[in-house]
């Protein structure tokens, strides 16, 4: 009797740890609040306090202090405890390497560039940066690929597409490198593009009106300078899109309208449903992909919770 009864307390216990593990995290309320993620593992909370940035480590948010007022976070390198963010410089974009959890300064350098869209660091100090702009008097912007250290002084250049009507196909289609990837021994990045079709042309008075037609993974090749596709997805409208991918594991994580969808190869993707969360942030420890769930309550107050789902 009293063995099945201590059975039972042990599993009301269990319950109660996985359940709690499960409990929606308040975020912010009110009117004023906002919640907005920047790649995949940050996300910046706006209420009547100053706007706070935060990274998700895979088990809850830690709040960054200390950066440079402006800043985006766009990395994180755990091994080498590096966060890269950037900020407006009155030349182009300033990028900046913090380090510790003190964000102290450890480089800083300035580029002639209109946007940096995405930042990825290795264990062994190779930066990639994947950045846009009008480059040597063209009307046109490009999208560029770059490959540094993280002492932000040397980089190798490599050119990707460009939105002149020859990548264009007369400004019809585009397909627009949007995310890179690497991580530990990585010797080259992977790329995620999104594909465009629509009136690419930019005036004044009206920015792109663009279809979301296609998302892909490619693996970069440094030497040969060449993109080899991996994977391919079909989006799901024009919804706000997040990706993830891990070498590991080798699927492209995609988050759209509450479905997740994690694609490999050829193959059909592997489809989960959270009808309650409208974004989320990634995290990988090697073994599992760990989500954070962003949605919101019954009060319009935005909350999220921690979901893993075992490889």
């Amino acid at each position: 009797m009293l063995l099945t009864l201590s059975r039972h307390i042990c599993s009301l216990i269990l319950l109660a740890v996985l359940v709690s593990c499960n409990d929606a995290r308040p975020l912010c309320s009110g009117s004023d609040c906002a919640v907005m993620t920047q790649s995949e593992h940050f996300v910046r909370i706006e209420s009547e306090e100053q706007p706070r940035w935060y990274r998700f480590t895979g088990d809850d948010l830690v709040e960054l202090r200390g950066m440079r007022t402006g800043s985006t976070p766009l990395a994180y390198n755990a091994k080498l405890d590096l966060l890269a963010a950037k900020s407006l410089s009155g030349d182009g974009m300033r990028l900046t390497l913090y380090r510790g959890d003190s964000l102290k300064e450890t480089a800083t350098h300035t580029y002639v560039a209109e946007e940096i869209s995405a930042i990825c660091m290795t264990d062994n100090g190779t930066l990639w940066m994947l950045h846009q702009g009008r480059y040597e008097g063209s009307p046109a912007r490009s999208y560029i690929l770059s490959r540094g250290t993280t002492g932000l002084k040397e980089w190798d250049n490599y050119f990707l597409t460009s939105e002149l009507d020859e990548d264009t196909f007369g400004g019809s289609v585009i397909e627009k490198p949007v995310a890179i990837f690497c991580d530990g021994s990585d010797t080259a990045p992977y790329l995620a593009t999104f594909l465009y079709s629509g009136e690419a042309e930019r005036t004044l008075l009206r920015l792109p009106r663009l279809s979301l037609l296609q998302i892909y993974l490619y693996h970069f090749d440094p030497a040969e300078r060449m993109m080899q596709p991996l994977t391919g997805f079909t989006p799901r409208g024009n919804s706000v899109v997040r990706t993830h991918f891990d070498s590991t594991s080798g699927h492209l994580a995609i988050f759209q309208n509450g479905q997740l969808s994690l694609q490999a190869g050829l193959g059909f993707a592997d489809e989960r449903s959270y009808p309650e969360s409208y974004d989320t942030l990634f995290a990988h420890d090697g073994s599992t992909l760990r989500l954070f769930l962003i949605g919101k309550n019954s009060d319009k107050g935005f909350v999220g919770r921690v979901e893993i789902l075992p490889e």
